[in-house]
């Protein structure tokens, strides 16, 4: 009885710590952590931003969305393919996903309060 007990806590132990982490823990290997996500989606967001001021401006030749973004994978070591299955990865993750999104407002939001300096 004693050993069905403490086989009782120790299992409840790990499952319950199995419980605890977080998913971004358990990501597969081939795919863009967290924190190097959000840094690439931020430069994504600018560059498509950029993109789209020129179109606006019409006063030269629009950019390439493509190639400014295969310029962004470029700067981060990243394949299109592998940035394409993370980002697929994190969808499918909602409160991944939106965790990283708030992180990608606060750091637009700051790069674009240094620019109005």
């Amino acid at each position: 009885m004693q050993f069905i007990k403490k086989y009782l806590l120790v299992f409840s132990f790990f499952g319950l710590a199995n419980s605890c982490s977080s998913t971004s823990d358990n990501l597969p290997g081939n795919l863009i952590v967290k924190d190097s996500m959000i840094t690439v989606l931020i430069d994504i967001h600018i560059a498509d931003a950029a993109a789209n001021l020129s179109n606006f401006n019409q006063q030269e030749l629009p950019p390439d969305k493509e190639k400014l973004f295969r310029e962004v994978y470029s700067k981060h070591g990243l394949t299109k393919a592998k940035f394409d299955s993370s980002f697929i990865f994190y969808t499918q993750h909602p409160e991944l996903f939106e965790k990283i999104y708030e992180e990608v407002i606060i750091g637009l939001s700051k790069r674009q309060a240094e620019l109005s300096k």
